[in-house]
């Protein structure tokens, strides 16, 4: 669905491999007797895989579990003291180890690509020192950004470079995290409609350049308005929600309404942003509590609390089952009990 016939070829062969070199994949692939297109688009293909941390680069401490991990680290940290620790130095030490790890698993650096950092010096940019963060949440340099001398295309083929010797493993805690968002909107989709599971489906695709894992507890922010700028355009929301009075986004299209025509693709584009500001509304509302409002400025800025989402699915998993075990009215028992938090352990 994400990445076509190509990427599909890749990701299935190391995974049947459990971990190769991309130059190892070309070859199994057969990709090396094919022509100058059909490379680069292997290449594409193998680029937008790590990026979107399909497959990650397989590194020496892959072959370490975490927990020996630490403790080899504890032992290091340990043998530089000059006598043994006390209780309270050992937590210390622990707590320093556990913060580095944090640190690593917050990283946004990919391994295995060859990026390319410095600039040609052109104008105010400066060399090499500068780096932002592009869209797909990498790093890219301002020469890149700026596209001076209509070098961006050439640039950012470079940075989009896979090293061949690298080996590469498939990213399973990041298909986790697509698997989940999956679950996710399809409960949106099954409560309500198919314009709020749309909707919720482009706030989890939003939130997934920042999302690594399904340890992540809360996305990052998102604005009203780059949500509904990201909607798919085959979403129908419109024909699904009343939006009724919105006043709030009556003030914010009654410019465009005096400035601009009277046409129909206009009046369609108002409609739409109603459908949408009423539908996010919705989402805020609901009792799962999973989209919340974490800034009332402007259209507001939402959030995504992967916790409560977490929380929702499991207590929807064990409905159904006991929904086909028993029968509805001892499911209704059970939802009854829970929403009354009389099932948790302190009762």
């Amino acid at each position: 669905e994400r990445m076509g016939k190509d990427g599909l070829a890749v990701f299935r062969t190391i995974m049947l491999n459990g971990c190769m070199a991309i130059g190892s994949v070309r070859e199994v692939l057969g990709f090396k007797q094919l022509s100058a297109p059909a490379k680069q688009k292997f290449n594409t293909a193998v680029a937008r895989l790590v990026r979107e941390r399909f497959i990650a680069a397989a590194t020496p401490k892959d072959a370490i579990t975490k927990a020996d991990r630490m403790m080899q680290e504890e032992a290091r940290e340990i043998e530089k003291l000059d006598m043994p620790p006390t209780a309270k130095e050992l937590v210390k030490i622990r707590q320093r180890i556990s913060e580095r790890e944090e640190e690593e698993y917050q990283a946004v650096e990919v391994v295995g690509m060859k990026r390319q950092a410095r600039d040609d010096g052109n104008g105010d940019l400066g060399g090499a020192s500068k780096v932002l963060i592009g869209p797909d949440g990498q790093p890219i340099s301002l020469g890149d950004f700026y596209g001076t001398n209509g070098n961006h295309q050439q640039r950012s083929a470079e940075a989009d470079a896979v090293d061949e010797k690298q080996c590469f493993r498939v990213y399973y805690g990041r298909l986790d995290v697509f698997l989940r968002n999956k679950q996710i909107a399809n409960y949106f989709s099954d409560k309500y409609n198919e314009a709020a599971g749309a909707l919720m489906k482009t706030l989890l695709r939003l939130s997934e350049p920042s999302t690594k894992t399904c340890r992540d507890k809360i996305s990052g922010k998102m604005t009203a308005n780059h949500i509904i700028q990201n909607i798919p355009q085959d979403a129908q929301l419109e024909d699904m929600v009343e939006t009724g009075g919105d006043m709030f986004f009556q003030k914010l299209t009654d410019g465009d309404a005096s400035s601009g025509s009277s046409s129909s693709s206009s009046a369609q584009k108002v409609n739409r942003g109603k459908a949408a500001f009423a539908l996010l509304d919705i989402l805020r509302r609901d009792s799962s509590g999973i989209v919340f409002k974490s800034d009332e400025r402007g259209a507001g800025e939402f959030r995504i609390n992967f916790e409560r989402a977490a929380v929702t699915l499991r207590d929807q998993c064990l409905d159904t089952l006991i929904l086909e075990k028993f029968g509805s009215l001892e499911a209704r028992i059970v939802r009854v009990l829970r929403d009354k938090q009389k099932l948790d352990e302190k009762t």
